[in-house]
């Protein structure tokens, strides 16, 4: 559903705009009215939009759980490593190009993390990415990105 929902918003949002500006044109508009009320379409579509802003949050909160549960795994994975995970260019030729594709997948990941608005997920994020890179660029986004854009 989460990938429905991603791929399906603009259209939804559209059809909903296009709803509320053309309902005088809408087949059927006359029995509506007289069945729901003048403002049948206006409720209709305020509440189709109401229920599609829930998905939408409760979607965010399932993504949030999820990054929570990546950065907790990847803090006890780091624990059990004895801290083992070296920052980039410390590997040597030691580092496949499987280790190296899953550190750049990590560092994508918790960049992305950083626009979380719960704390604990912007503070576990930054803490791994300055145990992975060997970085501290703090919470700026802009310049994690500019570091990937340079190193990954």
């Amino acid at each position: 559903m989460d990938s429905w929902l991603r791929r399906a918003t603009p259209l939804v949002l559209l059809l909903l705009a296009l709803l509320a500006w053309f309902e005088e044109f809408l087949p059927g508009r006359d029995y509506l009215a007289r069945e729901f009320g003048d403002k049948f379409v206006l409720r209709f579509v305020l509440g189709l939009l109401c229920l599609y802003v829930l998905m939408l949050v409760l979607e965010r909160q399932q993504m949030e759980g999820l990054f929570k549960q990546v950065l907790g795994q990847f803090k006890d994975f780091h624990q059990t490593q004895g801290g083992s995970v070296q920052p980039a260019g410390a590997q040597g030729a030691a580092g496949s190009a499987a280790e190296e594709k899953a550190r750049s997948e990590a560092i994508q990941i918790l960049v992305a993390a950083l626009d979380s608005e719960d704390p604990k997920v912007v503070s576990g994020a930054l803490e791994n990415l300055q145990r992975l890179t060997g970085q501290r660029l703090g919470a700026d986004k802009a310049a994690w990105q500019s570091w990937m854009r340079e190193h990954l």
